[in-house]
């Protein structure tokens, strides 16, 4: 799972995953972490294709019934790697 700045070519192989309302580039990066969390799952002969990703269930922080973007953005902040790539989000 990686996530891209700027447009990109890609094969087959790959899947781009973009969010329907909006840009909250904490949010991608909150999903981007947890699809990650799960790549002890898959290797070279057991890939992670849509049908699997479609069935995955994301863990997504709520506060009086809607998503709580606040607790994701700090949660973000303050992973590891943040300061590097701090410098896109402007």
């Amino acid at each position: 799972m990686f996530f891209q700045f700027e447009d990109f070519v890609t094969s087959g192989d790959n899947a781009v995953l973009a969010l329907k309302d909006g840009y909250n580039p904490y949010l991608l990066f909150y999903i981007a972490t947890m699809i990650r969390n799960h790549k002890w799952r898959y290797n070279y002969y057991r890939k992670l294709n849509l049908t699997k990703l479609n069935k995955m269930q994301i863990p997504v922080p709520f506060k009086d019934g809607v998503i709580d973007f606040e607790y994701i953005e700090k949660t973000v902040k303050n992973s590891y790697g943040y300061k590097e790539i701090e410098q896109f989000l402007k």
